[in-house]
């Protein structure tokens, strides 16, 4: 009788078997999917570049941020970057864009300087940039600028004129440079709205 009550209960959980294998499968399967969307939502989570929204792309040729941490110097393409060669090769933005940028320590180091002692030093300084042998600056040329100080205007001349663009473009290229001079906690973006204005009012001016 002992027997054939074991055998009878061996034979419900033989049955109950596959049932049990496949609720677990789902369970797995389940695990999962929730993973899966919790990685693609995750903030920490890495962008597919190629599904990425065009909107959210960001250039690499402007600031990245908007209100200023500091006293910073900021180099503005939307206010004119632009590369002239002697050959009238197109020539990309982006790496003259990121050599500049690198070389703005000093820039950014006299600008935190003089800002403390002279608050009125804000807006944009346009500068055209000769580039010499070697990628050496030949000459740096004021175009425009609503700062006043002529002695911070010869630094920041002086100072441009280290700069050099070996390998990036030939002897005899101009480069348009528009840098913004801001002021902690002033919006980036409103500053150069307001240079835009100002250079429309310039050049209406001009006629």
């Amino acid at each position: 009788m002992n027997t054939m009550i074991f055998d009878s209960d061996a034979a419900s959980r033989i049955k109950r078997l596959p049932v049990a294998i496949a609720a677990a499968a789902a369970s797995l399967g389940l695990i999962a999917i929730v993973f899966a969307t919790t990685r693609e939502h995750s903030p920490g989570a890495p962008a597919d570049r190629n599904n990425a929204p065009v909107e959210k792309q960001q250039s690499t040729l402007g600031p990245t941020w908007n209100v200023a941490l500091g006293n910073v110097v900021v180099l503005a393409p939307e206010l004119g970057l632009r590369i002239d060669t002697p050959n009238l090769a197109e020539v990309d933005p982006e790496p003259i864009a990121a050599m500049i940028e690198s070389q703005m320590l000093g820039l950014r180091r006299l600008y935190r300087e003089e800002s403390q002692k002279n608050p009125g030093l804000v807006g944009g300084f346009d500068l055209q940039i000769e580039v010499g042998p070697a990628g050496s600056v030949a000459e740096v040329k004021k175009i425009s600028t609503r700062i006043q100080d002529d002695d911070f205007r010869k630094a920041v001349i002086d100072e441009v004129s280290k700069w050099n663009f070996q390998d990036l473009v030939p002897q005899g290229t101009i480069i348009d440079c528009p840098l913004l001079f801001v002021l902690q906690g002033m919006d980036i973006t409103t500053l150069v709205n307001w240079e835009k204005a100002g250079s429309g009012q310039r050049a209406a001016q001009k006629k």
